[in-house]
């Protein structure tokens, strides 16, 4: 007789998540970035037990994130979906300076975090085309 397999809880998953979150350091909206960048999905109501198993793998080895949180949405947004080109294999160099330069030829601004919002939306977009081919 073969052993009943058992499906995972992931209530129980789930709050380990947001213990692990909290224990990073994370609020709500980096946690949704961070997720963004690991899973490829925002919110836990959508996560199955494979995701929520690669998150908090990942948060035990602590990986948080490659950029440094930032109080700006749209930047937010440039560093999640640059994680998520690079997770989906996209990214030759998924590195922050090649983020910058890459910024730098779009927009001719040297930092995510000095785009006004115009720019900002022109390499969101910018991203979105990328992330669609």
């Amino acid at each position: 007789m073969t052993p009943a397999r058992t499906t995972p809880d992931l209530s129980s998953l789930r709050k380990a998540l947001f213990a692990e979150c909290r224990r990073a350091g994370m609020d709500d909206t980096m946690r949704h970035d961070w997720l963004l960048a690991t899973c490829g999905k925002s919110s836990t109501k959508d996560m199955t037990a494979r995701d929520f198993a690669r998150c908090l793998d990942a948060l035990k080895r602590g990986s948080k994130s490659t950029f440094k949180a930032s109080t700006k949405p749209q930047v937010r947004k440039i560093y999640a979906m640059w994680s998520a080109l690079d997770k989906a294999g996209k990214l030759d160099n998924p590195s922050k300076p090649a983020l910058r330069a890459w910024i730098n030829w779009m927009t001719g601004v040297d930092d995510p975090e000095w785009l006004d919002p115009g720019q900002a939306r022109q390499i969101i977009e910018a991203l979105k085309k990328w992330e669609a081919r």
